[in-house]
């Protein structure tokens, strides 16, 4: 399959329904109505209105054909069967009616009755045809294509489809709205997205009034992950026709990612309109898969089961729902049940790698990808989503290849085009090496990061070893961007993502300092909460819930240092007053579904905060232990009963009567306090600076060794503030500890200061301090090249002369 499939049947309606707009009415009243409601929506009036037609013979054969449409509106499938085989003889040789009730038996999964219609669509358009190919005969191939392509059966999709562009692309070419529609969905179908996008272009300025033209141009487009633009074209066909459930579906996968309870509440309204409406059914169970939320799940797709048992996609959702609630027995039954429908479809291993994916099983995820594509090879964005996961595990180049080939075959993959362009930029970024861990960063910071990453990576590593008992095999991976977009791009192949940081199991990347502003972005803490994800994920094979990773994360980089993993709080505050946390089996949604948008930072503050009751309550050994569950596939509910002794709902009570006795009131005002500051807020630089100057001013060995913790913290928020490096250098001297003021002084010449004589020195004078004899009198000469005349230099290059 190159395309996910839909069939919403307001985009096949004849001529005179919805593309001949300015058609000169040769109707009475009663099928003049019927047609004005079925193009407004009204499927109700509509219907009450073509039957009145067809009792006074009003239009009797074009009202048949308004009728069945309306009842596919509707959902009411059964019965546009039923009414197709009580009209009369007349009418068996229309092609529409023969088309519309195949509609209705694909519908409900009778997929070899639905092609003996098609058939019969396609033969009785061409019997009739005049000249070129009729509306009908084309859309008869569509159908066809459709289908065949469903069953897997691709050679005969493509053929119709090619057929459709060889008629429509002669010497006349396309004339009217439907026939480029017709020629625009061919071409899509046969991966000619270009001349598809022109040619749906040409359909819209053909028939401005069009609704199908704007729904099947933004299918294209969000099928190329272009979501904003899609959304656009969606929106436009609603002005159209608000009820067209092509464009709200549509318009919800565009929303997916960024809005969930949109998305939902689009396909609410689209189900309001047709209740058997496959489409946004399925919608919905990914929403709620993409929560974790597989028995919800279920229950949607079980809806569409009970009029369509041989639905393709739904089928495979349900699979996915069961592999992922540990159920091996019904997804392998699940998936001979997809295999029995199209054995070709190579989307159900998609799905489960795209979830998979979603759940940090990287792992799984290529297998499933390199599944996908054994049995839809020309299914492109498998390639690209291998590439991405096998990047995510530490493999460029088994990454870039796969990249290459899905640009290759489709150079509208966005996410492929972006993610190879990042690649290209490696020259540009340097790259060494610890003890546990392979670090690249970009050369214009490397001089300046290296140090502090390297020592701050090794330290969370001995920290959370000897925490979680685990110990995560060499090398580590860890990329840092100073542009946020390439973040973005190596997280998902595309901008536009509010997080920092993103752990894979094995390969952190995040942000630089760079990236953010420098007064609201600590990459300390987050560098330590996307280290903890590696030794939860890892630990438990990548099983641990959403809910329970993130607020492990949390909860650890708040025990790492003061006032770090506080950035969440505010919103918790917020939602705590406002009475709106959710409880634990809802938690995952507050990460992935949010209902608003500080829902999502109040959720982390939430799981933090649940990790930190469990541990205070039970010890930190129960948290062990509920790995060791998730680890072992055991379901929340019941690791909670094996580990802690009580239900959710149990849970739940015991730590909402915790967060009572905390007594959290939001602040009222905000403090000038740097000590409160620090406590509160992770990336104030200017509250550490303040509070370390007034500890080197009281003086004394514990308000020195304050004062260099304070400006040490101070680096994890702004590390190329010269001042804070010069400050610390000079502390660290008297100190007695050369080798940290020796550390200061190389990033003070890497920041390329104003005074680099002076930074030379300073160097040299630390390195002289330290016996290291050779490289001070390097330094010292690098210093009198650039200011020959500077005495205190002479005079150290003096002492360091044999």
């Amino acid at each position: 399959m190159k395309a996910k499939i839909f069939l919403i049947f307001i985009f096949l309606l004849p001529a005179g329904f919805m593309v001949e707009r300015t058609r000169k009415a040769v109707a009475s009243a009663p099928f003049q109505q019927g047609e004005a409601s079925l193009r407004q929506g009204d499927f109700k009036s509509a219907i009450a209105d073509f039957e009145k037609a067809i009792a006074k013979n009003d239009n009797a054969g074009r009202a048949r054909q308004g009728l069945l449409l309306a009842y596919m509106e509707t959902g009411r499938y059964e019965e546009a069967i039923r009414a197709a085989e009580g009209f009369p003889a007349t009418e068996a040789a229309n092609p529409w009616l023969s088309a519309y009730r195949g509609d209705a038996e694909r519908r409900l999964g009778r997929y070899a009755e639905a092609e003996i219609s098609f058939k019969r669509s396609l033969e009785l358009a061409q019997g009739q045809m005049a000249g070129r190919d009729s509306q009908a005969v084309m859309d008869a191939r569509l159908r066809l294509a459709d289908l065949y392509a469903f069953r897997g059966r691709a050679q005969e999709a493509d053929a119709q489809s090619r057929e459709v562009v060889t008629r429509l692309s002669g010497q006349e070419g396309p004339r009217t709205a439907a026939e480029y529609l017709a020629l625009g969905r061919s071409l899509r179908r046969l991966a000619l997205y270009h001349e598809a996008n022109e040619t749906l272009r040409a359909a819209v300025a053909a028939d401005p009034e069009s609704a199908a033209a704007f729904i099947e141009r933004g299918r294209l487009f969000l099928e190329k992950y272009d979501h904003p633009y899609a959304a656009e074209l969606f929106q436009q066909a609603l002005k159209i026709n608000r009820h067209a459930t092509g464009a709200l579906i549509g318009l919800a996968e565009s929303k997916r990612v960024d809005n969930g309870a949109e998305a939902a509440e689009l396909c609410r309204r689209a189900l309001a309109i047709n209740p058997r409406l496959e489409e946004a059914q399925n919608l919905l169970a990914t929403l709620l898969i993409e929560a974790e939320d597989y028995t919800e799940a279920l229950v949607e797709i079980e809806k569409v089961l009970q009029w369509n048992p041989h639905a393709l996609e739904t089928r495979a959702l349900r699979a996915v729902c069961y592999y992922f609630l540990n159920q091996p027995k019904n997804f392998n039954a699940e998936t001979e049940k997809v295999r029995a429908i199209n054995s070709q479809y190579g989307r159900l291993y998609h799905l489960l790698a795209e979830f998979s994916g979603y759940r940090a099983r990287y792992a799984q995820a290529v297998e499933f990808s390199r599944q996908a594509i054994a049995r839809s090879p020309d299914l492109w964005s498998s390639y690209a989503a291998l590439g991405i996961n096998l990047l995510r595990l530490g493999d460029a180049r088994g990454g870039r290849e796969n990249l290459a080939m899905a640009f290759a075959k489709d150079p509208f993959d966005v996410r492929a085009k972006n993610t190879l362009d990042l690649l290209d930029t490696v020259s540009q970024y340097h790259e060494f090496t610890t003890e546990h861990f392979r670090v690249q960063l970009h050369q214009r910071e490397a001089a300046v990061l290296q140090p502090y990453v390297a020592d701050l990576l090794e330290k969370a590593y001995r920290a959370l070893a000897l925490r979680f008992r685990f110990q995560p095999p060499a090398p580590i991976f860890v990329e840092m961007y100073p542009n946020h977009a390439d973040f973005a791009v190596r997280t998902f192949g595309l901008p536009g993502i509010a997080a920092s940081g993103a752990c894979f199991g094995k390969v952190v990347v995040m942000d630089s300092p760079s990236a953010k502003d420098l007064k609201d972005f600590n990459w300390g803490s987050t560098l330590w909460h996307e280290l903890t994800h590696v030794f939860t994920l890892q630990s438990t094979e990548n099983r641990l819930p959403r809910w329970f990773s993130e607020g492990l994360s949390v909860f650890e980089e708040q025990r790492a240092h003061e006032g770090w993993g506080t950035s969440f709080k505010k919103a918790f505050l917020k939602a705590f007053a406002q009475k709106s946390l959710l409880k634990l089996k809802d938690l995952n949604r507050g990460f992935v579904r949010p209902q608003t948008p500080e829902q999502v930072p109040a959720s982390y503050h939430q799981a933090g905060l649940i990790c930190d009751y469990i541990d205070r309550r039970y010890g930190f050994d129960r948290i062990l232990g509920l790995l060791e569950q998730y680890r072992n596939q055991v379901p929340t509910d019941q690791a909670f009963k094996n580990i802690l002794g009580v239900s959710l709902e149990e849970f739940d009570a015991d730590f909402f009567k915790y967060v009572d006795t905390l007594k959290l009131v939001p602040p009222e005002k905000a403090t000038e306090d740097p000590e409160e500051l620090i406590r509160t807020s992770e990336a104030n630089f200017e509250a550490h600076l303040k509070l370390a100057e007034v500890q080197v001013k009281q003086g004394g060995a514990p308000a020195i060794r304050r004062a260099i913790d304070l400006l040490s913290a101070a680096l994890y928020i702004n590390p190329f503030e010269q001042k804070v490096h010069e400050t610390l250098a000079g502390l660290f001297m008297q100190q007695n500890q050369v080798d940290e003021a020796i550390r200061e002084y190389r990033v003070i010449v890497a920041l390329t200061p104003v005074d680099m004589a002076k930074a030379h020195y300073d160097l040299a004078h630390a390195l002289h301090v330290r016996g290291n004899k050779k490289e001070a009198r390097i330094e010292v000469l690098k210093a009198l090249e650039i200011a020959p005349k500077f005495e205190s230099a002479q005079e150290l290059l003096l002492n360091l002369t044999p």
